[in-house]
């Protein structure tokens, strides 16, 4: 029974939720730089409008990426498993770093402080690699639009947390 529904269910959606849950558990520890209220105070409309769409894009577009399963017997899809885990590896440890160490010559460099921006690119691209297709069949450009559009997002994160840096 449950089978017939798997290929719905399994989509890439799922490896999203790790990095959404610990940004949900985990803002409000890091450095005040980082808390909404100063972290999206003054951003100019050319970045935050292009983010959060690109974000919203992103994580929408993810539900349309089947996984193949099981994860187990991925064979040549290894590499965006591998990709996809020291990409969650890195962005949780760029929040580690942040929240345990706010003062360390990491977390006050540019690409300390930028990590948390820099890293989803990583995990993101885990998610394209995993899979060669979109659930839509013949509409195969999918993952092409998924793939530009986590590089845009991830620029624009990037250009906004550096816009933060550069006023503290």
């Amino acid at each position: 029974m449950f089978g017939r529904f798997l290929p719905y269910v399994a989509c890439g959606f799922w490896l999203v939720l790790p990095p959404l849950i610990m940004d949900g558990l985990f803002t409000a520890s890091l450095p005040a730089a980082f808390q909404p209220d100063s972290f999206w105070r003054d951003i100019p409309a050319a970045i935050a409008w292009p983010e959060n769409a690109l974000r919203a894009l992103v994580i929408g577009l993810t539900l349309l990426l089947p996984l193949p399963w099981p994860l187990a017997g991925l064979g040549e899809r290894r590499l965006g498993l591998f990709v996809y885990a020291i990409g969650l590896i890195s962005y949780a440890l760029s929040w580690l770093m942040l929240i345990a160490w706010p003062f360390s010559g990491w977390s006050l460099s540019t690409i300390g402080f930028s990590a948390p921006a820099w890293t989803p690119l990583l995990w993101l691209a885990g998610i394209g690699l995993l899979t060669d297709r979109s659930r839509l069949g013949r509409f195969n450009f999918i993952l092409p639009i998924y793939r530009l559009a986590a590089i845009a997002f991830c620029s624009a994160h990037v250009a906004h947390a550096l816009t933060v840096f550069a006023r503290l």
